[in-house]
């Protein structure tokens, strides 16, 4: 996740042996595939969201710029509040 910014995981079974403890615990929660997204705060990571998919999932290629980073980038803002109110105030 820090290598790449993201990780997607569109078969569980791909990860078992690489990230054993990821794997462990999309497993237990019976899901086929996930994707986990940090949250950019305006200086750091300020969080991580996890989907997890009943069923395997296939990518389109421009995915994440169009569909997730739109919607992070709200909740990014209202997460890291004070450090931009900073900013604004500067």
């Amino acid at each position: 996740i820090n290598n790449y910014s993201l990780l997607r995981v569109n078969n569980v079974d791909s990860i078992k042996y690489s990230m054993p403890k990821i794997y462990n615990k999309i497993l237990a929660s019976n899901a086929k595939a996930a994707a986990f997204y940090p949250i950019m705060g305006s200086s750091s990571p300020i969080g991580l969201i996890i989907i997890l998919y009943k069923k395997k999932k296939e990518y389109r290629m421009p995915y994440y710029p169009v569909v997730i980073g739109p919607e992070i980038s709200k909740l990014a803002a209202i997460l890291d509040y004070n450090n931009i109110k900073k900013y604004v105030n500067e």
